[in-house]
């Protein structure tokens, strides 16, 4: 289990196992560079209150990589969050297995 929860900018690496990310709302922008898609890793969502449809909703590609908008994101208190960058990976690849909400 990796905790994102510091309040500066980040890059995150998980192990060669199986991974979970926990994303807080006192989080800020963090980059997961190797986050595996395949249903290895997840990302735990779970402190916004957020349901699947909404993080495909936050969620836009970007070149190769994928950033969900957790800026504005219901559950946060209306103070926000850094968004979440995974690097390499695609939407069509992200599905509700990817998240713990």
């Amino acid at each position: 289990t990796i905790t994102v929860s510091n309040a500066l900018a980040t890059n995150y690496r998980g192990s060669a196992g199986n991974d979970t990310f926990v994303v807080t709302t006192s989080s800020a922008q963090s980059t997961i560079l190797d986050f595996d898609d395949s249903g290895n890793d997840v990302i735990d969502l779970s402190d916004f209150g957020l349901t699947f449809a909404q993080i495909q909703a936050l969620s836009t590609a970007e070149g190769a990589d994928v950033r969900i908008d957790l800026t504005s994101a219901a559950g946060s208190g209306g103070a926000g969050t850094g968004d979440i960058i995974l690097v390499g990976t695609t939407l069509a690849s992200l599905d509700s297995s990817d998240f713990i909400v």
